[in-house]
Protein backbone atom coordinates (compact mmCIF):
# COMPACT_ATOMS: atom_id res chain seq x y z
CA UNK A 1 0.00 0.00 0.00
CA UNK A 2 2.96 2.34 -1.00
CA UNK A 3 0.43 4.44 -2.43
CA UNK A 4 -1.90 4.95 -0.06
CA UNK A 5 -3.67 8.02 1.32
CA UNK A 6 -3.16 8.45 5.20
CA UNK A 7 -6.68 9.26 6.63
CA UNK A 8 -6.75 10.79 10.03
CA UNK A 9 -9.84 10.23 12.06
CA UNK A 10 -10.73 11.70 15.34
CA UNK A 11 -12.92 10.13 17.88
CA UNK A 12 -14.48 7.05 18.51
CA UNK A 13 -17.76 7.86 18.55
CA UNK A 14 -20.84 6.94 16.22
CA UNK A 15 -19.90 9.84 13.53
CA UNK A 16 -16.27 8.37 13.34
CA UNK A 17 -18.15 4.68 13.18
CA UNK A 18 -20.12 5.91 10.63
CA UNK A 19 -16.64 7.88 8.86
CA UNK A 20 -14.44 4.66 9.36
CA UNK A 21 -17.32 2.11 7.88
CA UNK A 22 -17.43 4.11 4.72
CA UNK A 23 -13.89 4.58 4.47
CA UNK A 24 -12.06 1.32 4.82
CA UNK A 25 -14.27 0.30 1.47
CA UNK A 26 -11.85 1.83 -0.36
CA UNK A 27 -8.32 -0.22 -0.74
CA UNK A 28 -6.13 2.52 -1.59
CA UNK A 29 -6.65 4.41 1.98
CA UNK A 30 -5.08 3.75 5.75
CA UNK A 31 -6.64 4.94 8.19
CA UNK A 32 -5.50 6.08 11.45
CA UNK A 33 -7.95 6.38 14.58
CA UNK A 34 -7.18 9.00 17.62
CA UNK A 35 -8.78 9.05 20.55
CA UNK A 36 -8.49 9.31 24.10
CA UNK A 37 -9.79 6.11 24.38
CA UNK A 38 -10.30 5.56 28.32
CA UNK A 39 -11.65 2.36 29.35
CA UNK A 40 -13.95 1.66 32.74
CA UNK A 41 -12.27 0.76 35.62
CA UNK A 42 -11.75 -3.15 36.46
CA UNK A 43 -14.23 -3.01 39.06
CA UNK A 44 -16.87 -1.90 36.25
CA UNK A 45 -16.30 -4.85 34.41
CA UNK A 46 -17.03 -6.71 37.32
CA UNK A 47 -20.12 -4.90 38.42
CA UNK A 48 -21.43 -6.01 34.61
CA UNK A 49 -21.18 -10.14 35.98
CA UNK A 50 -23.10 -9.26 39.01
CA UNK A 51 -25.72 -7.44 37.74
CA UNK A 52 -26.24 -10.13 35.23
CA UNK A 53 -26.44 -12.88 37.83
CA UNK A 54 -29.00 -10.91 39.88
CA UNK A 55 -32.87 -12.31 39.59
CA UNK A 56 -34.57 -9.24 40.16
CA UNK A 57 -34.66 -5.81 39.06
CA UNK A 58 -34.71 -4.64 42.89
CA UNK A 59 -31.06 -6.37 43.62
CA UNK A 60 -29.78 -5.11 40.52
CA UNK A 61 -30.42 -1.85 41.44
CA UNK A 62 -28.92 -2.20 44.94
CA UNK A 63 -25.64 -4.00 43.56
CA UNK A 64 -25.67 -0.60 41.71
CA UNK A 65 -26.24 1.90 43.88
CA UNK A 66 -24.33 -0.11 45.95
CA UNK A 67 -21.01 -0.32 43.84
CA UNK A 68 -21.51 3.93 43.51
CA UNK A 69 -20.99 4.41 47.36
CA UNK A 70 -18.09 1.81 48.00
CA UNK A 71 -16.08 3.65 44.93
CA UNK A 72 -17.19 7.15 45.58
CA UNK A 73 -18.56 8.08 42.60
CA UNK A 74 -19.98 11.11 41.21
CA UNK A 75 -24.11 10.68 41.60
CA UNK A 76 -25.66 12.48 39.07
CA UNK A 77 -28.40 11.06 37.22
CA UNK A 78 -26.42 12.38 34.44
CA UNK A 79 -22.88 11.09 34.52
CA UNK A 80 -24.42 7.59 36.33
CA UNK A 81 -25.31 6.46 33.12
CA UNK A 82 -21.68 5.40 31.83
CA UNK A 83 -20.66 2.36 33.39
CA UNK A 84 -21.84 -0.31 30.68
CA UNK A 85 -21.29 1.83 27.53
CA UNK A 86 -18.95 4.65 27.80
CA UNK A 87 -16.85 5.19 30.96
CA UNK A 88 -17.03 7.64 33.92
CA UNK A 89 -13.89 9.46 32.71
CA UNK A 90 -15.54 12.09 31.55
CA UNK A 91 -14.09 16.35 31.60
CA UNK A 92 -16.89 18.67 33.38
CA UNK A 93 -17.47 21.71 31.74
CA UNK A 94 -18.77 24.56 34.18
CA UNK A 95 -22.07 26.44 32.76
CA UNK A 96 -22.51 29.93 34.28
CA UNK A 97 -21.46 28.55 37.92
CA UNK A 98 -24.49 26.76 38.05
CA UNK A 99 -23.86 23.19 36.57
CA UNK A 100 -21.59 21.37 34.96
CA UNK A 101 -21.90 19.28 31.63
CA UNK A 102 -19.54 16.60 30.58
CA UNK A 103 -17.69 15.56 27.23
CA UNK A 104 -16.21 12.02 27.25
CA UNK A 105 -12.75 10.85 27.09
CA UNK A 106 -13.80 6.88 26.91
CA UNK A 107 -13.20 4.45 23.83
CA UNK A 108 -17.01 5.14 22.45
CA UNK A 109 -17.63 8.26 23.80
CA UNK A 110 -21.11 8.59 24.92
CA UNK A 111 -22.13 6.93 22.13
CA UNK A 112 -24.30 4.53 23.99
CA UNK A 113 -28.04 5.02 22.56
CA UNK A 114 -30.17 5.50 25.65
CA UNK A 115 -33.44 4.40 25.65
CA UNK A 116 -32.30 2.67 22.00
CA UNK A 117 -33.84 5.31 19.89
CA UNK A 118 -32.98 5.90 16.34
CA UNK A 119 -35.56 7.77 14.81
CA UNK A 120 -35.62 9.07 11.27
CA UNK A 121 -35.88 12.90 11.23
CA UNK A 122 -39.07 15.23 11.28
CA UNK A 123 -38.66 15.71 7.04
CA UNK A 124 -39.70 19.36 7.63
CA UNK A 125 -37.51 20.37 9.70
CA UNK A 126 -34.64 20.38 7.15
CA UNK A 127 -36.73 22.05 4.40
CA UNK A 128 -34.34 25.13 5.16
CA UNK A 129 -31.18 23.55 5.05
CA UNK A 130 -28.27 23.78 2.26
CA UNK A 131 -28.96 20.22 1.17
CA UNK A 132 -31.81 18.62 0.20
CA UNK A 133 -33.41 15.65 2.31
CA UNK A 134 -32.76 13.21 -0.35
CA UNK A 135 -29.06 13.76 -0.49
CA UNK A 136 -29.45 12.28 3.44
CA UNK A 137 -32.13 10.23 3.29
CA UNK A 138 -30.27 7.86 0.21
CA UNK A 139 -27.84 6.75 3.01
CA UNK A 140 -30.50 5.85 5.70
CA UNK A 141 -30.42 2.36 4.91
CA UNK A 142 -27.01 1.91 4.85
CA UNK A 143 -26.91 3.55 8.56
CA UNK A 144 -29.77 1.40 9.59
CA UNK A 145 -27.56 -1.52 8.84
CA UNK A 146 -24.52 0.15 11.10
CA UNK A 147 -26.45 0.57 14.27
CA UNK A 148 -28.40 -2.68 13.91
CA UNK A 149 -31.49 -0.64 13.74
CA UNK A 150 -35.23 -2.61 14.89
CA UNK A 151 -37.90 -1.29 13.42
CA UNK A 152 -41.64 -2.33 11.33
CA UNK A 153 -43.45 -0.72 9.06
CA UNK A 154 -46.39 1.57 11.02
CA UNK A 155 -47.93 5.49 10.89
CA UNK A 156 -44.80 6.89 12.19
CA UNK A 157 -42.70 5.54 9.94
CA UNK A 158 -44.94 6.27 7.05
CA UNK A 159 -45.13 10.46 8.46
CA UNK A 160 -41.42 10.01 8.27
CA UNK A 161 -41.08 8.32 5.29
CA UNK A 162 -38.43 5.81 6.46
CA UNK A 163 -39.76 1.95 6.58
CA UNK A 164 -36.93 -0.67 8.04
CA UNK A 165 -38.26 -3.45 9.19
CA UNK A 166 -35.91 -5.92 11.37
CA UNK A 167 -36.91 -8.37 14.24
CA UNK A 168 -37.11 -6.45 18.07
CA UNK A 169 -36.70 -9.52 19.88
CA UNK A 170 -38.69 -7.58 22.53
CA UNK A 171 -42.49 -7.09 23.01
CA UNK A 172 -43.94 -4.29 23.65
CA UNK A 173 -44.77 -3.93 28.25
CA UNK A 174 -48.41 -5.38 28.61
CA UNK A 175 -49.66 -1.32 29.46
CA UNK A 176 -48.07 -0.02 26.33
CA UNK A 177 -49.16 -3.28 24.26
CA UNK A 178 -53.03 -2.82 25.19
CA UNK A 179 -52.73 1.39 24.48
CA UNK A 180 -50.83 0.80 21.32
CA UNK A 181 -53.67 -1.90 19.78
CA UNK A 182 -56.46 1.36 21.04
CA UNK A 183 -54.48 3.68 19.07
CA UNK A 184 -54.10 1.59 15.88
CA UNK A 185 -57.99 1.43 15.73
CA UNK A 186 -57.90 5.38 15.35
CA UNK A 187 -54.90 6.04 14.00
CA UNK A 188 -56.89 8.01 11.26
CA UNK A 189 -58.68 10.14 13.35
CA UNK A 190 -55.15 11.03 15.46
CA UNK A 191 -53.75 11.39 11.81
CA UNK A 192 -56.48 14.25 11.13
CA UNK A 193 -55.44 15.88 14.60
CA UNK A 194 -52.02 16.02 12.98
CA UNK A 195 -50.48 12.88 15.56
CA UNK A 196 -48.72 10.47 14.47
CA UNK A 197 -47.66 7.38 16.74
CA UNK A 198 -45.65 4.19 15.81
CA UNK A 199 -43.11 2.03 17.64
CA UNK A 200 -39.77 3.44 18.30
CA UNK A 201 -36.87 2.50 16.56
CA UNK A 202 -34.33 1.13 17.92
CA UNK A 203 -30.84 0.31 17.65
CA UNK A 204 -29.90 -2.83 19.44
CA UNK A 205 -27.26 -5.67 19.70
CA UNK A 206 -29.23 -8.26 18.86
CA UNK A 207 -28.03 -11.75 17.29
CA UNK A 208 -31.01 -12.68 15.88
CA UNK A 209 -29.00 -16.74 14.81
CA UNK A 210 -28.32 -17.26 17.90
CA UNK A 211 -31.66 -15.83 20.09
CA UNK A 212 -29.86 -13.19 21.70
CA UNK A 213 -31.77 -10.29 22.66
CA UNK A 214 -32.40 -7.57 25.44
CA UNK A 215 -32.82 -9.65 28.47
CA UNK A 216 -35.84 -6.91 30.08
CA UNK A 217 -33.18 -6.64 33.47
CA UNK A 218 -34.87 -2.76 33.57
CA UNK A 219 -31.17 -1.24 33.58
CA UNK A 220 -31.35 0.33 29.87
CA UNK A 221 -30.70 3.80 31.59
CA UNK A 222 -27.32 2.78 33.55
CA UNK A 223 -25.45 1.11 29.96
CA UNK A 224 -26.63 -2.16 29.15
CA UNK A 225 -24.99 -5.29 31.48
CA UNK A 226 -25.49 -7.57 28.17
CA UNK A 227 -24.65 -5.09 25.21
CA UNK A 228 -27.85 -5.40 23.94
CA UNK A 229 -28.17 -1.80 23.54
CA UNK A 230 -26.10 -0.84 20.50
CA UNK A 231 -22.84 1.96 21.07
CA UNK A 232 -19.79 2.16 18.81
CA UNK A 233 -17.68 0.58 20.84
CA UNK A 234 -18.85 -2.59 20.19
CA UNK A 235 -19.13 -1.48 16.30
CA UNK A 236 -15.34 -0.59 16.28
CA UNK A 237 -14.44 -3.96 18.03
CA UNK A 238 -15.70 -5.52 14.77
CA UNK A 239 -13.60 -3.72 12.35
CA UNK A 240 -10.23 -2.71 14.35
CA UNK A 241 -8.70 -5.64 13.63
CA UNK A 242 -8.91 -4.64 9.59
CA UNK A 243 -5.18 -4.19 8.62
CA UNK A 244 -6.08 -0.68 7.48
CA UNK A 245 -6.83 0.62 10.35
CA UNK A 246 -4.73 1.45 13.05
CA UNK A 247 -6.26 2.81 17.06
CA UNK A 248 -4.19 4.98 18.74
CA UNK A 249 -5.79 5.74 22.28
CA UNK A 250 -4.20 7.86 24.80
CA UNK A 251 -4.09 11.38 22.75
CA UNK A 252 -6.61 14.22 22.87
CA UNK A 253 -6.24 16.96 20.37
CA UNK A 254 -5.57 19.94 20.53
CA UNK A 255 -5.51 21.96 16.96
CA UNK A 256 -5.08 21.25 13.55
CA UNK A 257 -2.67 23.36 11.22
CA UNK A 258 -2.36 22.92 6.91
CA UNK A 259 0.03 23.64 4.94
CA UNK A 260 2.08 21.95 1.63
CA UNK A 261 -1.05 19.45 0.84
CA UNK A 262 -0.56 18.03 4.00
CA UNK A 263 -2.91 18.60 7.47
CA UNK A 264 -1.33 18.42 10.58
CA UNK A 265 -2.90 17.24 14.16
CA UNK A 266 -1.18 18.32 17.13
CA UNK A 267 -1.77 16.29 20.24
CA UNK A 268 -1.48 15.80 23.84
CA UNK A 269 -0.19 12.16 24.62
CA UNK A 270 -2.12 11.89 28.14
CA UNK A 271 0.30 9.19 29.07
CA UNK A 272 3.32 10.89 28.67
CA UNK A 273 1.67 14.19 29.08
CA UNK A 274 3.91 15.70 26.14
CA UNK A 275 2.48 17.09 22.90
CA UNK A 276 2.81 15.18 19.54
CA UNK A 277 2.27 16.06 15.89
CA UNK A 278 0.45 13.66 13.19
CA UNK A 279 0.73 14.54 9.47
CA UNK A 280 -2.26 13.08 7.03
CA UNK A 281 -3.81 13.49 3.59
CA UNK A 282 -6.92 14.17 4.81
CA UNK A 283 -8.63 14.32 8.18
CA UNK A 284 -12.16 13.60 9.61
CA UNK A 285 -13.28 15.65 13.15
CA UNK A 286 -15.74 13.85 14.82
CA UNK A 287 -14.84 14.07 18.35
CA UNK A 288 -18.35 15.47 19.47
CA UNK A 289 -19.68 18.84 19.29
CA UNK A 290 -18.02 20.10 22.68
CA UNK A 291 -14.95 18.46 21.65
CA UNK A 292 -14.85 19.35 18.36
CA UNK A 293 -16.19 22.97 18.78
CA UNK A 294 -12.92 23.52 21.22
CA UNK A 295 -10.48 21.92 18.68
CA UNK A 296 -11.38 24.52 15.34
CA UNK A 297 -11.52 27.09 17.67
CA UNK A 298 -7.92 26.90 19.12
CA UNK A 299 -6.82 26.02 15.62
CA UNK A 300 -8.44 29.31 14.08
CA UNK A 301 -6.83 32.58 16.04
CA UNK A 302 -9.62 34.68 14.67
CA UNK A 303 -12.01 33.27 16.74
CA UNK A 304 -10.54 33.84 20.42
CA UNK A 305 -12.31 35.85 22.39
CA UNK A 306 -15.13 35.43 20.16
CA UNK A 307 -19.14 33.89 20.76
CA UNK A 308 -19.51 30.40 19.86
CA UNK A 309 -23.38 29.79 19.52
CA UNK A 310 -24.36 25.90 20.54
CA UNK A 311 -27.44 24.53 19.56
CA UNK A 312 -29.63 22.71 22.07
CA UNK A 313 -32.80 20.46 22.19
CA UNK A 314 -35.22 21.95 24.71
CA UNK A 315 -35.99 18.74 26.52
CA UNK A 316 -38.78 17.53 28.71
CA UNK A 317 -39.82 14.52 31.19
CA UNK A 318 -43.58 13.89 31.51
CA UNK A 319 -45.75 11.11 33.29
CA UNK A 320 -48.88 10.15 32.05
CA UNK A 321 -51.45 7.73 32.51
CA UNK A 322 -53.46 5.79 30.22
CA UNK A 323 -56.66 5.61 31.20
CA UNK A 324 -59.35 2.44 31.38
CA UNK A 325 -56.50 0.67 31.41
CA UNK A 326 -57.00 -3.51 32.04
CA UNK A 327 -53.57 -4.71 32.01
CA UNK A 328 -52.49 -3.79 35.75
CA UNK A 329 -50.04 -5.95 36.78
CA UNK A 330 -48.22 -5.51 40.20
CA UNK A 331 -44.67 -6.85 39.42
CA UNK A 332 -42.90 -6.02 36.42
CA UNK A 333 -39.20 -7.28 35.17
CA UNK A 334 -38.74 -5.22 32.32
CA UNK A 335 -36.75 -2.90 29.80
CA UNK A 336 -36.69 0.35 29.83
CA UNK A 337 -35.94 1.17 26.63
CA UNK A 338 -38.27 3.66 24.56
CA UNK A 339 -41.41 1.78 23.46
CA UNK A 340 -43.17 4.09 21.33
CA UNK A 341 -42.74 7.38 19.82
CA UNK A 342 -45.19 10.49 18.96
CA UNK A 343 -44.66 13.48 16.55
CA UNK A 344 -47.33 16.25 17.72
CA UNK A 345 -47.31 18.29 13.47
CA UNK A 346 -49.94 20.61 14.75
CA UNK A 347 -48.18 24.28 12.97
CA UNK A 348 -50.74 26.41 15.40
CA UNK A 349 -48.86 24.96 18.32
CA UNK A 350 -44.97 25.01 17.45
CA UNK A 351 -44.18 25.02 13.30
CA UNK A 352 -41.19 22.83 13.82
CA UNK A 353 -43.68 19.92 15.29
CA UNK A 354 -42.52 18.23 18.78
CA UNK A 355 -41.89 15.04 19.27
CA UNK A 356 -41.72 12.29 22.48
CA UNK A 357 -41.06 9.01 23.06
CA UNK A 358 -42.80 6.95 26.03
CA UNK A 359 -40.80 4.95 28.50
CA UNK A 360 -41.53 3.01 31.53
CA UNK A 361 -41.14 3.70 35.54
CA UNK A 362 -36.95 3.19 36.16
CA UNK A 363 -34.87 4.73 38.68
CA UNK A 364 -33.28 7.25 36.13
CA UNK A 365 -36.82 8.68 35.56
CA UNK A 366 -36.98 9.32 39.42
CA UNK A 367 -33.89 10.88 39.87
CA UNK A 368 -34.41 13.69 36.97
CA UNK A 369 -37.98 14.29 38.69
CA UNK A 370 -36.71 14.56 42.13
CA UNK A 371 -33.27 14.85 41.84
CA UNK A 372 -32.58 15.41 45.32
CA UNK A 373 -33.09 11.81 46.33
CA UNK A 374 -30.25 8.96 46.78
CA UNK A 375 -29.08 6.14 45.06
CA UNK A 376 -30.98 4.65 47.83
CA UNK A 377 -32.73 1.45 46.42
CA UNK A 378 -34.78 1.13 49.40
CA UNK A 379 -37.00 3.79 47.34
CA UNK A 380 -37.20 1.35 44.65
CA UNK A 381 -38.38 -1.34 46.66
CA UNK A 382 -41.56 0.16 47.44
CA UNK A 383 -42.25 1.75 44.24
CA UNK A 384 -42.37 -1.59 42.44
CA UNK A 385 -44.95 -2.56 43.99
CA UNK A 386 -47.22 0.49 43.85
CA UNK A 387 -49.75 -0.38 41.39
CA UNK A 388 -49.86 3.13 40.12
CA UNK A 389 -46.46 3.30 39.08
CA UNK A 390 -46.99 0.47 37.07
CA UNK A 391 -49.96 2.49 35.23
CA UNK A 392 -47.35 5.28 34.95
CA UNK A 393 -45.70 5.79 31.21
CA UNK A 394 -43.36 8.56 30.78
CA UNK A 395 -43.06 10.99 27.86
CA UNK A 396 -39.88 12.80 26.73
CA UNK A 397 -40.49 15.65 24.86
CA UNK A 398 -38.05 16.53 22.61
CA UNK A 399 -38.31 20.46 20.85
CA UNK A 400 -36.46 21.91 17.41
CA UNK A 401 -33.25 23.73 18.64
CA UNK A 402 -34.77 26.91 16.54
CA UNK A 403 -36.97 27.38 19.76
CA UNK A 404 -35.30 26.02 22.10
CA UNK A 405 -32.49 27.84 24.80
CA UNK A 406 -28.58 27.78 23.23
CA UNK A 407 -25.12 27.88 24.91
CA UNK A 408 -22.49 30.03 24.37
CA UNK A 409 -18.58 29.32 24.10
CA UNK A 410 -15.59 31.07 24.02
CA UNK A 411 -11.82 30.55 24.46
CA UNK A 412 -10.27 33.50 26.56
CA UNK A 413 -6.97 33.76 28.16
CA UNK A 414 -6.44 30.17 27.17
CA UNK A 415 -9.50 28.68 29.18
CA UNK A 416 -13.08 28.04 27.63
CA UNK A 417 -16.15 29.25 28.75
CA UNK A 418 -19.56 28.21 28.76
CA UNK A 419 -22.58 30.08 29.12
CA UNK A 420 -26.28 29.96 28.81
CA UNK A 421 -28.31 31.52 26.03
CA UNK A 422 -31.88 31.86 26.66
CA UNK A 423 -34.24 31.51 23.94
CA UNK A 424 -37.27 34.07 23.67
CA UNK A 425 -39.57 31.41 22.49
CA UNK A 426 -41.12 29.77 25.49
CA UNK A 427 -40.93 26.20 25.08
CA UNK A 428 -42.68 25.84 28.54
CA UNK A 429 -45.71 27.07 27.65
CA UNK A 430 -45.81 25.57 24.43
CA UNK A 431 -45.58 22.36 25.98
CA UNK A 432 -48.28 23.11 27.96
CA UNK A 433 -50.52 23.69 24.84
CA UNK A 434 -49.10 20.16 23.70
CA UNK A 435 -50.33 18.37 27.10
CA UNK A 436 -53.57 20.00 26.76
CA UNK A 437 -54.19 18.47 23.42
CA UNK A 438 -53.39 15.30 23.95
CA UNK A 439 -55.28 15.15 27.25
CA UNK A 440 -58.04 16.25 25.56
CA UNK A 441 -57.77 13.99 22.73
CA UNK A 442 -60.28 11.43 23.20
CA UNK A 443 -58.41 9.05 20.74
CA UNK A 444 -55.32 8.75 22.80
CA UNK A 445 -56.99 8.50 26.03
CA UNK A 446 -54.43 9.11 28.27
CA UNK A 447 -54.16 11.90 30.83
CA UNK A 448 -50.34 13.74 32.30
CA UNK A 449 -49.90 14.87 35.45
CA UNK A 450 -48.32 18.57 35.08
CA UNK A 451 -46.86 18.88 38.28
CA UNK A 452 -43.81 16.34 38.27
CA UNK A 453 -43.15 17.74 34.71
CA UNK A 454 -39.76 18.28 34.70
CA UNK A 455 -37.60 20.71 31.86
CA UNK A 456 -33.56 19.33 31.47
CA UNK A 457 -31.51 22.12 32.32
CA UNK A 458 -29.89 23.23 29.09
CA UNK A 459 -27.41 20.81 27.41
CA UNK A 460 -27.61 18.53 30.27
CA UNK A 461 -29.54 16.00 27.54
CA UNK A 462 -26.42 15.81 25.77
CA UNK A 463 -28.88 16.93 22.22
CA UNK A 464 -25.99 19.70 20.89
CA UNK A 465 -24.93 20.55 17.91
CA UNK A 466 -24.71 23.41 15.25
CA UNK A 467 -21.62 24.95 16.47
CA UNK A 468 -20.19 25.52 13.18
CA UNK A 469 -23.23 24.95 10.50
CA UNK A 470 -23.30 23.91 6.87
CA UNK A 471 -23.43 26.71 4.38
CA UNK A 472 -23.05 26.80 0.70
CA UNK A 473 -20.45 29.56 1.16
CA UNK A 474 -18.83 28.89 4.67
CA UNK A 475 -17.53 31.35 6.82
CA UNK A 476 -15.55 31.81 10.09
CA UNK A 477 -18.93 30.60 12.20
CA UNK A 478 -19.66 27.99 9.85
CA UNK A 479 -18.68 25.25 7.20
CA UNK A 480 -19.35 24.84 3.59
CA UNK A 481 -21.35 21.76 2.86
CA UNK A 482 -18.81 18.77 3.00
CA UNK A 483 -17.94 20.30 6.58
CA UNK A 484 -14.57 21.84 5.95
CA UNK A 485 -13.68 25.02 8.03
CA UNK A 486 -13.15 28.73 7.03
CA UNK A 487 -10.49 28.19 4.70
CA UNK A 488 -9.56 24.90 5.66
CA UNK A 489 -9.13 22.43 2.72
CA UNK A 490 -7.98 19.26 3.72
CA UNK A 491 -10.37 18.49 6.96
CA UNK A 492 -13.84 18.15 7.32
CA UNK A 493 -16.14 18.10 10.35
CA UNK A 494 -18.13 15.69 10.55
CA UNK A 495 -20.55 15.21 14.02
CA UNK A 496 -23.77 16.91 15.22
CA UNK A 497 -21.42 20.15 14.98
CA UNK A 498 -22.44 20.90 11.42
CA UNK A 499 -26.06 20.03 11.30
CA UNK A 500 -27.70 23.67 10.33
CA UNK A 501 -30.53 23.06 13.51
CA UNK A 502 -30.96 20.06 15.54
CA UNK A 503 -34.62 18.52 14.49
CA UNK A 504 -36.85 17.61 17.27
CA UNK A 505 -36.03 14.10 17.47
CA UNK A 506 -32.76 12.38 18.54
CA UNK A 507 -30.14 13.36 15.92
CA UNK A 508 -27.74 10.37 16.35
CA UNK A 509 -29.34 8.51 13.19
CA UNK A 510 -29.03 11.98 10.88
CA UNK A 511 -25.87 12.88 12.52
CA UNK A 512 -24.47 9.37 11.09
CA UNK A 513 -26.18 10.08 7.94
CA UNK A 514 -24.58 13.23 7.37
CA UNK A 515 -21.20 12.03 8.30
CA UNK A 516 -21.91 9.37 5.46
CA UNK A 517 -22.63 11.49 2.93
CA UNK A 518 -19.61 13.58 3.80
CA UNK A 519 -17.15 10.63 3.57
CA UNK A 520 -18.67 9.45 0.66
CA UNK A 521 -18.14 12.84 -1.43
CA UNK A 522 -14.52 13.56 -0.22
CA UNK A 523 -13.62 9.56 -0.81
CA UNK A 524 -15.17 10.51 -4.49
CA UNK A 525 -12.98 14.07 -4.65
CA UNK A 526 -10.22 13.52 -3.50
CA UNK A 527 -9.03 9.88 -3.30
CA UNK A 528 -10.51 8.39 -6.86
CA UNK A 529 -9.01 8.37 -10.04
Amino acid sequence: MTNSKVIGVVGSGFSSLACVSKLVLKDSIKIIILDNGEEPIDSSYKLKEDIKNKDSYIKRLKTYYDFIKRNKIHTSSNINKTFFGSSIFNEEHLVQNKYKLYSSNAYGGFSNVWGGVSNAPIIENLHDWPIKYNDLSVYFSTIAKILNLSGESDNLSTFLKFNYENEYGIKLSPIVKEWYSRINNKIHNLNKDDIYVGRSKLSLNNNLLNKQYCKECGMCMHGCPHDIIFNSRLGFNNILNNDKISYYNNYKVIKFKESNNKIQLFCNNTKTNNIEKFSFDYIFLAAGCINSSKIVINSIKELYNKSITIDQNDNYIAPFLVKKIKSFPLKFEKNTLSQLSVIINDKNIDKHGVYFQTYEFSDIVLFNIFNKLSYNYFYHSILKNFPMINRLLFAQFIFNSKVSNQLDMKLINDNFSIDVINNVNDTNNTLKKIINKLDSNINLNIRFIPFFTKKFKTGMSYHVGSSFKMKKNNSLFSTDLIGRPYKFNKISIVDSSILPSLPANSHTFLTMANCYRITDEIVKKEFMP
